[in-house]
């Protein structure tokens, strides 16, 4: 090595070392190890700090709470970043678990690493902090009280047991013992099985996307909230895909709005699009809320956000990739 190759080397692992002491003190390595090592700590990314809005869920602030999620992916690929949640004074109980897939989504797409703060206002701490989120995450927080479990499979065929799992252990939080919850198991299995066979049309692969669910008590107004999200492309991108249609589905986009689409889709044979696919899976979901067996059922999925208990479609300008779907079981 030349002198001159050397005396560079040393100063960018000096300038390494001196901005990187939390990854702890480098040993003594062959030049292309340490070479390796200078190339992939990521110590050279900008970093930029990401505010997430006071109001952060998917029912009182839509908008804002998509375009956060949004701005957190759209930089990972090429920065670190600060997600900061300390001015957030109200919080939906959906929140933890779409923040913690977006993270997990932006490390593994953008091999990003984050820091993060928690709320000031004490019954939003208590909120992500009891939701589970802390089993996921390196964290100083001490014990709390859990009020929630998540659950994350990838690449999984329907998961049965899973559900049971997350139920039961859910009403335990409600309840104090276990208990089952058929509408509740039968949305988690349809929601499974959607993800695995369709979330992914795009290379025609069948489980190739993740799925994330969580059971949070709500303890002010005594339910059960119950999120479950896939990381697919969504329900409106995958249904041209699903039918094999094509060229009917450009029509139907060009000429009818997503929020009746979506609208239509769950409701099963009532059509206003003309619509060649039917599924059972989301009129069914839709069923249950009807009949109060579930309540306040809610979907984002791509630009459109449905209230299903409050009968209200909104189609946003923020597009959020991939499903969600959030319900609540009373006491």
């Amino acid at each position: 090595m030349s002198k001159r190759i050397e005396h560079t080397y040393k100063f960018k692992l000096q300038k390494v070392r001196e901005q990187n002491k939390r990854y702890g003190r480098i040993k003594k390595r062959s030049y292309s190890s340490r070479k390796k090592y200078l190339i992939s700590s990521g110590s050279k990314r900008p970093l930029s700090i990401i505010d997430a809005p006071r109001v952060l869920s998917i029912k009182n602030n839509t908008e804002a709470t998509v375009t956060f999620m949004n701005r957190i992916l759209s930089q990972c690929r090429d920065r670190d970043f600060v997600i900061k949640t300390d001015n957030v004074h109200e919080m939906g109980s959906e929140i933890p678990i779409l923040l913690l897939s977006t993270l997990r989504k932006a490390s593994f797409v953008g091999q990003a690493n984050f820091r993060g703060t928690f709320p000031k206002d004490n019954l939003v701490e208590a909120l992500l902090v009891g939701s589970g989120i802390l089993d996921f995450i390196k964290h100083d927080k001490k014990e709390t009280i859990k009020k929630g479990l998540i659950v994350k499979e990838e690449h999984k065929q329907v998961v049965g047991k899973t559900a049971q799992k997350l139920i039961r252990e859910g009403m335990t939080f409600l309840h104090g013992h276990p208990r089952g919850h058929k509408s509740s198991y039968s949305a988690l299995v349809d929601l499974m099985s959607n993800t695995h066979k369709h979330a992914n049309p795009i290379n025609g692969l069948e489980g190739t996307e993740t799925w994330w669910a969580t059971a949070v008590k709500d303890q002010s107004r005594k339910r059960l909230c119950f999120t479950f999200i896939d990381t697919g492309v969504g329900i409106l991108e995958s249904l041209p895909k699903k039918s094999g249609l094509m060229k009917i589905w450009s029509r139907i986009f060009r000429h009818c709005s997503r929020t009746d689409i979506l609208r239509d889709l769950l409701e099963g044979g009532q059509s206003r699009t003309g619509l060649p696919y039917r599924g059972k899976g989301l009129p069914k979901l839709r069923q249950f809320s009807v009949d109060r067996k579930i309540r306040s059922l809610r979907i984002l999925t791509s630009n459109v956000f449905a209230d299903i208990e409050m009968d209200e479609y909104i189609e946003l300008t923020a597009k959020f990739r991939g499903t969600l779907v959030y319900w609540e079981v009373e006491s």
